[in-house]
């Protein structure tokens, strides 16, 4: 029996790609995490199950694309992900095509393409600039989980800084691609080796990574589920992440 099948069952990893992933985990009843969510374990569990740091998850925010020239950001866009399935229609890079009255359900942070090198160029951050960041603000609106986030992996972070040549992270990254349909794809936050980036997930992609959690168990997990989730990625994946 898989470790993750543990006598609670909060949590369960589904990897592989989205469209195939995402309609396994939801035939569980299971729900997706979000940016603020993992935010919080990695906050409250980064001591004794340093995993949550160190490796990417797959998130239920998401990043969605209009034709009309703008794009949004959205910290839970788990109703849109979650219907995600193979037989939807993608573009050529990766995103799920919706329809623009589901675009227009999606509460977040609407900007023009035209801005995207701004916001999405992929610099690297302090870490008073990661506190004030507006992305990382937009998908982590507690402010004071947001400043705890920032503390925890700069402090970790500066333990590989001879691997790095300075203690920049939390850096986003989006293309400034121009969409003719409305998509939609998941945002993944990647862990300490990958500097606790921001990503896009094409969701045919064979690398997604999500992590599948009980709703109405989300307060009541045992530390051995949490273990058992960060574990699972060495299981499968050995020690050198991607």
């Amino acid at each position: 029996m898989s470790l993750l099948l543990d006598a609670h069952g909060r949590y369960k990893e589904f990897s592989g790609k989205a469209i195939e992933q995402i309609p396994l985990l939801v035939g569980e009843e299971r729900d997706l995490m979000t940016v603020a969510d993992l935010a919080k374990e990695k906050v409250e569990r980064s001591r004794p199950y340093p995993d949550w740091m160190n490796y990417p998850y797959d998130t239920g925010s998401g990043f969605a694309w209009s034709p009309r020239g703008k794009v949004k950001i959205v910290p839970d866009a788990r109703h849109v992900l979650k219907k995600v399935n193979p037989h939807r229609r993608l573009t050529c890079w990766g995103a799920a095509e919706m329809e623009e009255e589901v675009y227009d359900t999606l509460s977040g942070w609407e900007i023009r393409t035209t801005e995207l090198e701004r916001y999405f160029g992929g610099k690297g951050l302090s870490d008073v600039e990661a506190k004030n960041d507006l992305v990382w603000g937009t998908l982590i609106e507690d402010r004071d989980l947001l400043i705890n986030l920032v503390d925890v992996i700069y402090c970790e972070s500066g333990r590989l800084r001879g691997r790095f040549d300075d203690n920049v992270n939390m850096d986003v990254m989006v293309a400034p691609l121009v969409s003719e349909v409305y998509a939609i794809q998941p945002l993944t936050f990647h862990g300490l080796k990958e500097r606790s980036s921001l990503r896009l997930l094409p969701v045919n992609d064979t690398c997604g990574r999500f992590v599948g959690v009980l709703p109405e168990n989300y307060e009541q997990g045992s530390e051995q589920d949490l273990e058992a989730v960060a574990s699972a990625y060495l299981r499968n994946h050995g020690p050198g992440g991607s």
